[in-house]
């Protein structure tokens, strides 16, 4: 998979590339992003890359201070949902908050840790996330298909 994204941001003909992970995914974007920041090769291409993470449990996809200095780390766009009640999110995500790459969008009292249930499903986290690149797509897709 590694190489794949490694492959893929490395391209030409690649104008952005995403990834969407959850629960132990995050732990997976993280070494990614390790990956990336480490190959000076690929920290020039770290532009077209997209983060979504939804109830990971890293603590941290990378800290956004040694990341190129902005919230994002010099990526695309990165992307934290979790439930304040989700377990997996609160020994992951929610417990590195403050130096997590991107932003972090929490739903207080929210339950739960599987995807579609307690994240996808209506209400989903992503209703509430009204200025979320990820919401904005979403909404976007549904308005199409009716």
């Amino acid at each position: 998979m590694k190489q794949i994204i490694k492959e893929s941001l490395e391209s030409e003909h690649t104008a952005s590339v995403t990834i969407i992970s959850h629960s132990q995914g995050g732990l997976f974007v993280r070494e990614i992003v390790k990956l990336i920041e480490k190959d000076r090769q690929l920290d020039v291409h770290k532009r077209k890359l997209e983060i979504y993470s939804i109830g990971s449990a890293a603590p941290s996809l990378g800290d956004w201070r040694r990341s190129g200095g902005t919230v994002d780390g010099g990526f695309s766009r990165v992307e934290n949902f979790a439930n304040s009640g989700d377990y997996v999110a609160q020994i992951g995500v929610l417990g590195g908050i403050r130096d997590t790459l991107g932003n972090t969008y929490i739903r207080q009292g929210g339950e739960g840790h599987l995807l579609f249930p307690n994240y996808l499903q209506v209400p989903s986290i992503l209703a509430r996330c009204t200025d979320s690149w990820l919401y904005a797509m979403t909404a976007e897709e549904t308005k199409k298909q009716r």
